[in-house]
């Protein structure tokens, strides 16, 4: 639900709610990173983007198959667990996955 609403541990959204200086990438230094920016364009995680597409196949460009379908939010799932972006906000959660 948090990524659909865009209120995940990102920085863009934590520099909304003044927790982060800047609602810059850290990982790339890109403007914003917001959700579309975390899953679709970061180049510090292409990769684990690559393994993600290769999962999902051309479904993952769909920001809502893969919010909203099984098959996407298990594959999203292990694309942050190999992230390992949100390991502060989920700790010990990531290894379960």
């Amino acid at each position: 639900m948090q990524f659909h609403v865009g209120h995940v541990a990102l920085n863009f959204y934590l520099h909304r709610i003044k927790k982060a200086k800047s609602p810059r990438c850290q990982q790339c230094g890109a403007s914003c990173e917001t959700v579309h920016h975390y899953l679709f364009e970061c180049q510090a995680w292409k990769q684990e983007r690559w393994m993600l597409g290769k999962a999902l196949r051309r479904k993952a460009t769909s920001l809502q198959h893969i919010l909203s379908s099984p098959e996407g939010v298990e594959e999203l799932l292990r694309y942050v667990g190999w992230t390992e972006c949100l390991k502060a906000m989920l700790g010990a959660k990531l290894s379960l996955i």
